[in-house]
């Protein structure tokens, strides 16, 4: 984060928090941001940049009238399996085939490895609507109900995600 608040010269602020998940921890194109605030104005009439904020962070928020995201987050699945295809939002890795964040061992089977990685999403999910703001843990850390499957959906993950998994380099395929 600090190296594009020097590179944007950006304040430290919810404005830039926000555009640098989006196009550093989301990989969401630089125009992500204007293409939601257009977005606003031409439901609302107008748009500031704090409403764009408002919307992602309602979106999310279950104490919002309309967590449309969350909802969405409820009955979305990491994986699912139809017929004898595995479907998933990112990709598929070495390291991420039979992975469940919190164990040890990986699942040889497909199907159980699914039916726990959702199963790992709806319990991260719950913690995150039990405890969705950042708060300050008994070791002094920064953290916030949820944080691993937050972590999961990003490139900050240790590689063993399904959800984010860019298969390119410099915009040509390569086998990771």
């Amino acid at each position: 984060f600090d190296a594009y608040l020097a590179e944007t010269k950006m304040p430290r602020n919810r404005l830039s928090k926000l555009k640098w998940l989006l196009q550093c921890t989301m990989g969401c194109q630089d125009t992500t941001f204007g293409t939601r605030k257009d977005e606003i104005a031409l439901l609302k009439g107008s748009a500031s940049d704090d409403d764009v904020i408002r919307s992602y962070v309602n979106s999310v928020d279950p104490a919002h009238h309309d967590p449309w995201m969350l909802a969405f987050l409820r009955v979305g699945q990491i994986g699912v399996i139809i017929d004898d295809s595995l479907f998933v939002h990112g990709g598929l890795t070495e390291d991420s085939i039979g992975y469940v964040p919190g164990k040890e061992e990986r699942i040889d089977d497909v199907h159980q490895w699914i039916e726990e990685l959702n199963a790992w999403k709806d319990r991260e999910l719950e913690c995150f609507e039990a405890g969705p703001y950042f708060c300050t843990d008994e070791e002094g850390q920064v953290t916030r109900g949820g944080n691993d499957l937050i972590l999961y959906g990003t490139p900050l993950f240790d590689g063993r995600t399904v959800i984010y998994h860019n298969p390119f380099d410099n915009g040509n395929p390569v086998q990771r």
